[in-house]
């Protein structure tokens, strides 16, 4: 089973833990924890279940369990004083307190759709699922974009069996593509830019033969515009 929780996914059966379509590193132990947690949420685990379950029969120091949770952390981009998927259960143990749902199974039409789909912001190539891809801040977002100037829940990509296509989704400082604000929902093609208030991303399109990063997309880097309250969009672009 695949679980998706905010930009992440664990995948069960592969025992890796992903974002964004790539592998994150994570150590055996370190992974096992958050299986552990995952199984168990939103219930906290005592620090005497998770020894049990991570080293059986076996004495460890004290110390090993918190230098697990701070690699898992670190991972997952958790702030331990806001906790956003791992909290700390004072003198009783730890507890994944995100939202997470089991990922869909992918379409038909998936395993044969001749391209695939990703956004370009900054340094990061974020790969598109079928269905639903939310663009914004919260947590639960599939592509998490931290920006001030980018709603919680800002925008919706929808990739389809016959491409993609971009809707606002009621955000403060709106969603522009190509210069125009979007209203409805719009087709995507390769290369276009799309503004979630001042953030600048790029949608590219490419044939699951062609290898490709983000250096090699034929587009200048993105990322942050630099200004809170976008102004004409065209200004931006």
């Amino acid at each position: 089973m695949r679980i998706r929780f905010g930009a992440f996914v664990l995948d069960e059966e592969a025992r890796q833990l992903e974002r964004g379509g790539h592998p994150i590193h994570l150590t055996p132990k370190a992974l096992e924890l958050l299986e552990l947690l995952m199984e168990r949420r939103p219930n906290a685990v005592t620090k005497a279940e998770i020894h049990d379950r991570l080293w059986p029969n076996t004495f460890v120091a004290d110390v090993n369990l918190p230098v697990l949770v701070h690699e898992l952390r670190e991972a997952l981009e958790d702030d331990p004083h806001e906790p956003h998927f791992l909290r700390t259960v004072t003198r009783f143990g730890y507890a994944f307190c995100g939202t997470a749902r089991p990922e869909p199974e992918a379409p038909e039409w998936a395993a044969t759709c001749p391209f695939e789909y990703r956004l370009i912001w900054g340094i990061r190539e974020i790969a598109l699922q079928p269905g639903d891809n939310l663009l914004g801040r919260t947590h639960d977002a599939t592509i998490w974009v931290d920006h001030s100037s980018v709603s919680r829940r800002h925008a919706l990509l929808r990739v389809g069996e016959h491409g993609a296509s971009l809707e606002d989704c009621g955000s403060r400082n709106g969603t522009y593509l190509g210069g125009d604000r979007v209203t409805e929902a719009v087709p995507l093609r390769d290369g276009d830019r799309i503004l979630l208030g001042s953030a600048l991303l790029v949608f590219r399109c490419f044939a699951r033969d062609k290898v490709s990063t983000a250096a090699e997309a034929a587009v200048a880097p993105t990322g942050p515009l630099g200004v809170e309250e976008p102004g004409p969009p065209h200004s931006h672009v």
